[in-house]
């Protein structure tokens, strides 16, 4: 019977390969928990060298920075800039962590560099809402208002969730109610009642004519009953003239009948069934 040193041989060698690799998985997964562990502990300089654990990781000094920038006890921008210079650096294909160090600029006056990190965001993800409404948001603040109300306009048609928003920050930051329905607001009936509702809740009832007359244009049904917040405003500000003009134009929207209101209040307007 012959003895083969030759397959012995090549099973020790294999079984040491796979110790040897068993071993380097167990260091590697215990770096990545040790650095995972530094990384949620809230103190910083554990989270600095949970992040040196993982070098090439732009998540773990994304963190880093959020957490040096937000500290409420001793905030630290210009530190979190670094942070967010290494983020961009291992990783300059996130559009988060552009905008983070865009946020950092910004806080610290060094508007220029803000704009610049904002716009790799935008070379990152031109399609995205988020980039467009925090880039709009800074450029309004820059009082920069033709783009910036573009930038909102294009976050909204990505994202419609985001127009209440938009027009309450696009009325706060220039009060023209033509440039919100002209240059952010989509020209929908939802739109456009969002802002009537928002007008009215604000007790802005020209405003709220305006973007009324605009709706209209669309020459789209649509009931009588969303209609009445606008009206209780209306009536709250004496305006009778203007809120018979809308009810009946409403009417005329909806397809029913022209009744004329009530003659002491329109609050007791009737309830038509809805075609």
């Amino acid at each position: 019977m012959e003895i083969s040193f030759e397959s012995g041989t090549q099973k020790r060698v294999l079984l040491g390969a796979s110790l040897a690799g068993a071993a380097l998985i167990s260091f590697a997964a215990g770096r990545l928990w040790l650095a995972d562990s530094r990384l949620h502990s809230n103190h910083l300089e554990r989270m600095e060298r949970g992040a040196a654990l993982v070098p090439g990781n732009g998540e773990a000094w994304d963190r880093v920075g959020h957490f040096r920038q937000w500290d409420l006890s001793e905030p630290d921008p210009a530190g979190a800039i670094e942070d967010y210079e290494r983020a961009v650096h291992d990783n300059p294909l996130s559009a988060h962590y552009w905008m983070d160090l865009a946020s950092a600029r910004e806080e610290t006056g060094d508007a220029t560099r803000a704009r610049e990190a904002f716009e790799r965001a935008r070379a990152v993800y031109p399609q995205s809402a988020e980039v467009a409404w925090n880039y709009g948001n800074f450029l309004l603040r820059q009082e920069e208002y033709p783009e910036g109300f573009t930038q909102i306009q294009q976050a909204v048609r990505t994202d419609p969730s985001l127009l209440p928003l938009a027009i309450s920050r696009t009325w706060r930051s220039n009060r023209d109610v033509n440039l919100l329905l002209d240059r952010v607001l989509p020209a929908t009936v939802d739109a456009y009642f969002l802002a009537l509702d928002f007008f009215a809740a604000n007790h802005q009832a020209d405003a709220g004519l305006a973007v009324w007359q605009r709706l209209l244009t669309l020459g789209k049904t649509f009931a009588v009953s969303r209609t009445f917040p606008f009206l209780d405003e209306l009536i709250a500000k004496n305006r009778a003239a203007e809120a018979h003009r809308v009810w009946l134009e409403a009417l005329e929207a909806a397809g029913l009948p022209h009744e004329e209101p009530p003659r002491d209040s329109l609050s007791a307007r009737p309830s038509p069934k809805q075609p």
